[in-house]
């Protein structure tokens, strides 16, 4: 017999399907604060939408031009975090094949080329690892 906590009542959550909106998590008992009801990995991490300018590796906020990316130019916070396999290896490598050049003007400001980078992290997921 396989046990299914679902089933078996013993989450604090129902999981329930809406027309409007899809899939969500309804509490189904008491949650107090703070409680971890789940944990899962990411299948892909990013800066937020319209975010101030930020290291695409460790998502530091940059004040200013520090350091840019040898590969791509992007503005990176410093030498280690331009990894080989590090979160903003995978738009480098488009970066570097298409060459376009990112120049902030205004590091104060929102800047709107930040709202692409977790739409091509989550489209490079689709085309090289579909199961995530």
């Amino acid at each position: 017999m396989v046990f299914d906590p679902c089933v078996e009542g013993l989450l604090p959550y129902t999981i329930l399907y809406k027309e409007r909106c899809g899939r969500l998590l309804t509490a189904s008992q008491d949650i107090s604060a703070g409680e971890v009801l789940f944990s899962d990995t990411p299948g892909a991490v990013g800066p937020d939408s319209n975010p101030k300018p930020v290291c695409l590796t460790c998502y530091k906020r940059l004040p200013c031009l520090v350091y840019r990316c040898w590969h791509c130019s992007w503005p990176l916070c410093s030498p280690f975090c331009q990894k080989a396999e590090g979160p903003h290896a995978r738009e480098c490598e488009l970066f570097q094949i298409h060459s376009p050049r990112f120049d902030i003007e205004d590091f104060d400001k929102p800047c709107h080329w930040y709202n692409a980078i977790m739409v091509l992290r989550i489209l490079w997921l689709k085309d090289n690892k579909p199961d995530t």
